[in-house]
């Protein structure tokens, strides 16, 4: 029987498989060979047991998945469909396709990123502040929820605040937020499927908010000196 082999720690795998069974690596090279020994496969798929880094989904179970979750108007993410739209052209047909290859991609991203992580870790909130970073939620979200609306219940608050040190607290706290919020809204832009005027006029206001950030991050230093 035919295996494919790992660049990376030479075991052999059967092939179909994209990811190593061994150390969950891609197998980036079409290198096939003949495996007389048929315990090969099976003591790659103990070492991903016992190891626990691999993922526990075959790249076939990834692929089903996007393939149901594209057929589901419930369950299809709305900004990747429309960046499969965009990227073929309109055609509905060979978008599906795009969709599912765009899908796995990021199911596999989210599953390597999840090895190795304790459990009762703050990765939770660590993920969130990723994900927002990187612009995941989209422009809509991260802009009007994240920015606007955080934004404007912060500063009702910090009105409201007689104590200089919870001000202070507060103020230092909203800087640190507002760090992977410009940053998201920013990069969601980048990826923004609708019309252009609604990207450039965030990336604007992006720009205002670091400003907006400086002043801020000014008062905090202030009231500490003061």
């Amino acid at each position: 029987m035919k295996g494919r082999i790992c660049s990376v720690c030479g075991k052999a795998n059967p092939l179909n498989r994209v990811r190593c069974i061994s150390c969950n690596s891609y197998i980036e090279f079409e290198r096939t060979r003949e495996i007389n020994d048929s315990t090969t496969f099976q003591e790659g798929k103990e070492s991903s047991r016992s190891g626990g880094d691999a993922s526990p989904y075959t790249d076939e179970d990834l692929y089903l998945l996007a393939t149901e979750e594209v057929g589901d108007l419930k369950k299809r993410d709305a900004a990747l469909w429309a960046k499969s739209m965009a990227l073929s052209e309109g055609d509905k047909e060979k978008a599906k396709y795009k969709y599912i290859s765009l899908r796995v991609g990021v199911l596999l991203t989210n599953i390597s990123g999840k090895r190795g992580e304790p459990e009762g870790s703050i990765s939770v909130s660590n993920n969130l502040f990723s994900k927002l970073a990187k612009g995941d939620f989209g422009l809509a979200k991260t802009y009007w929820l994240y920015g606007v609306l955080v934004g404007t219940v912060i500063n009702i608050i910090a009105k409201l605040i007689a104590s200089r040190a919870v001000l202070l607290v507060l103020l230092l706290g909203y800087t640190v937020y507002g760090v992977p919020v410009l940053l998201g809204i920013w990069r969601a832009s980048d990826r923004y499927a609708g019309p252009t005027v609604w990207a450039v006029l965030a990336k604007i206001a992006v720009v205002l908010g670091w400003f907006g950030l400086g002043i801020t991050l000014f008062s905090a230093l202030a009231l500490l000196n003061a």
